[in-house]
């Protein structure tokens, strides 16, 4: 007996499916570290140092970026952040410090959303911004900077832990001072997954499977 053709592309579209549900979600392109709730560097229009800054190298296959996400808090009268008005942007590479602007994104509050924990004594929060498929190269050093204005209180960007790639600006000129932390951030893409070996692997004996007993069973 025979499997009916249309039983049989039910169960490869019921594998392919289960294969894509599987594969949902950003994959993440660069990795700049977790947060460490150790440390904050202040990068509020309201301050003295306005924009903070961390390179970053991607790796090839994985070069369009569509999201970041990195932490911070604010210090001040209540130690919680008021919605802010961020702007994020990617930077080339100029002898180890921000060079020329590639792009930047207004993101609003960023998604600002409390983690429950605490940088000292002020809540730390975790930021989210989406934006158009950014396409840079790999193996190339750039910076992603972020920048806070708030109307009351002071922001800062958390580290991550001890480094020296970590900048930050002064005003909106083009100086920028090295210092001795880095920056915790993400780069992710929405727009693209990153299956394991395994997953396909598995996808693989499932077809097969499939094939196998469609011909025993004609």
């Amino acid at each position: 007996m025979k499997i009916p053709a249309t039983n049989g592309r039910k169960l490869a579209a019921i594998l392919l499916i289960a294969f894509g549900a599987s594969q949902a979600g950003a994959a993440v392109i660069y990795d700049g570290g977790a947060p460490n709730l150790g440390n904050v560097y202040l990068a509020d229009t309201s301050f003295t140092f306005t924009t903070a800054a961390e390179d970053f190298v991607l790796k090839p296959g994985a070069t369009t970026v569509t999201d970041a996400h990195w932490w911070g808090a604010c210090f001040g009268g209540s130690n919680s952040c008021p919605a802010g008005n961020f702007v994020i942007g990617f930077y080339n590479d100029d002898t180890g410090a921000p060079g020329s602007l590639i792009k930047q994104y207004i993101v609003g509050n960023a998604n600002q959303t409390a983690t429950g924990n605490f940088i000292f004594s002020a809540t730390e929060y975790a930021y989210s911004a989406d934006f158009g498929p950014l396409a840079l190269a790999a193996a190339t050093k750039y910076w992603f900077t972020v920048s806070n204005t708030t109307l009351r209180e002071l922001w800062g960007m958390e580290t991550t832990g001890p480094g020296s790639h970590r900048q930050f600006r002064t005003g909106t000129g083009t100086g920028w001072t090295l210092q001795d932390q880095n920056l915790a951030f993400n780069l992710t893409n929405d727009r693209a997954s990153i299956p394991e070996p395994a997953s396909f692997a598995l996808l693989s004996l499932g077809l097969v499977g499939l094939g196998a007993l469609r011909r025993r069973k004609g």
